[in-house]
C-alpha cells in the first residue's frame, strides 16, 4: 500500500501502556532473518470454523490477529514489535478519547508499518488486509466523526514541522521488527501450506534495509526536502478511480468467499452463508450470490449510477490457485480496464 493508497483510504473516511513487551528494537537486516527463522516450523496454519445464527464463517488463525492490547499510547512508547493491527486499534481508541495528537501518530505510523509488509508479503491478495484493518478499526465511527478524522490525518499531513518531528520519530523507531503474520494469514495462500514454498509468506531475496530505507525517504517523504508541502497537489491526482473503489470495497467478500471454498469445496450462495452482511451503499453496495459471484452496484458517481460489475471465482492451476474473472454487462471494456476489472 503506497502513500497513493493512504490518501485513497482518507477518502473513504470521508464518505497507556502495552501489554508488557520489553523486546529492543532490532536492525532490519537482523529482525528479518529471525522473522524467518521463528515461522520455519509452522507448516499450515489452522483453519477456524464459527457457525453463529445458522452462518458460518471460515478463516484462518491470526488473521488481521492483535498482538499487543496497547491503550492510547504516546509516539514515544511505541516498539517496533507492533504491527498495524496493534497501532490502528489504538489510534482508534485515541480518536473515540478525543486524544487526536497521539491518533494521528499512531495511524500514520501503523500506515507506514503496513506499507512495508506490503512490499515484503508474497501474496497479494493478502495486501487488502491493511485496508481491511482500516474499515474495521475507523468504519464504524459515525460519519461526521469519520470526516474529523479524515480532515486531523490530512492536516498532520500537510503540516511541515509535524511531519518532520515525525519522520525523526520513525527513523528511531526503525523498521518493524516483527513477523507479519497478521497479513500473511489474510491471504488466500494462508489456506494451504505457504511455510513449504520456504519463504514463509515472504518475498524471496528481499531486502529489508534498501526496503526501508526507500519507504521513508520516498514513500513517506521523509527525505531533506521532500516534505508534505506539495500533499495537497497530490491528493487532488490520487482519487481512487470509482470502479478501482469498487474493488476495494469487495474485497472482503472475496476473502469471505475464497476462505469458505477452502473449507466446503464448495461456492457459498450468499453474503450470510460467507459468514457477511451485505455492503449497502452508497456510493457502493456489494452482495454474493449463487456461485460465490459477487456483485458490486454503483449509486455514484453519476455516470456509473445504476451499472454493476461481477466478479466471478474459478480454480485454476490443477486445483491448487483460485482466479477471479470480471466482468459488466453495462460497463464499457475500456473502462473496466482502466478501472483495474480484467
Amino acid at each position: 500500500m503506497s502513500t497513493r493508497a493512504m490518501i485513497a483510504f482518507m477518502g473513504l473516511l470521508a464518505l497507556g501502556a502495552c501489554s508488557g513487551s520489553n523486546e529492543p528494537a532490532q536492525d532490519p537486516a537482523n529482525a528479518a532473518a529471525g522473522q524467518e527463522s521463528a515461522s520455519a516450523a509452522v507448516s499450515e496454519p489452522p483453519v477456524q470454523v464459527t457457525t453463529e445464527d445458522g452462518v458460518t464463517r471460515v478463516t484462518t488463525a491470526g488473521n488481521l490477529q492483535s498482538t499487543f492490547d496497547l491503550d492510547c499510547i504516546e509516539l514515544p512508547e511505541v516498539k517496533n514489535v507492533y504491527t498495524p493491527a496493534d497501532l490502528y486499534k489504538a489510534a482508534a481508541l485515541c480518536f473515540a478519547s478525543t486524544q487526536g495528537d497521539r491518533a494521528v501518530r499512531l495511524f500514520w505510523l501503523a500506515a507506514a508499518y503496513g506499507m512495508y509488509d506490503v512490499r515484503r508479503v508474497a501474496d497479494q491478495t493478502a495486501h487488502q488486509g491493511l485496508t481491511m484493518l482500516q474499515m474495521n478499526h475507523f468504519g464504524e465511527f459515525p460519519e461526521a466523526d469519520r470526516k474529523t478524522i479524515s480532515d486531523a490525518l490530512g492536516a498532520f499531513r500537510n503540516d511541515p514541522a509535524q511531519w518532520k518531528a515525525f519522520c525523526a520519530s520513525v527513523r528511531t523507531l526503525g523498521a518493524p521488527a516483527y513477523h507479519p503474520d497478521y497479513m500473511i494469514q489474510h491471504g488466500l495462500a494462508a489456506m494451504r501450506p505457504w511455510a513449504a514454498e520456504g519463504v514463509n509468506g515472504l518475498v524471496k531475496d528481499f531486502d529489508p534495509v534498501g526496503a526501508w530505507q526507500t519507504l521513508v525517504d520516498q514513500e513517506l517523504g521523509c527525505s531533506e526536502g521532500a516534505g508534505p508541502a506539495a500533499a495537497p497537489t497530490a491528493r487532488k491526482e490520487q482519487q481512487p478511480h470509482p470502479l478501482k473503489l469498487g474493488l476495494v470495497f469487495a474485497a472482503s467478500s472475496k476473502s469471505a468467499v475464497a476462505e469458505y471454498y477452502w473449507a466446503m469445496e464448495a461456492w457459498p450462495n450468499s453474503s450470510a452463508e460467507a459468514g457477511l452482511d451485505p455492503i449497502a451503499g452508497p456510493p457502493i453496495a456489494v452482495s454474493i450470490g449463487p456461485g460465490g459471484v459477487i456483485t458490486i452496484r454503483f449509486h455514484e458517481p453519476a455516470e456509473l449510477a445504476g451499472k454493476s460489475m461481477t466478479l466471478s471465482p474459478s480454480i485454476v492451476d490443477s486445483g491448487s490457485r483460485l482466479a477471479w474473472g470480471c466482468a459488466s454487462t453495462d460497463i464499457p471494456p475500456d473502462q473496466l480496464q482502466a478501472g483495474g476489472c480484467q
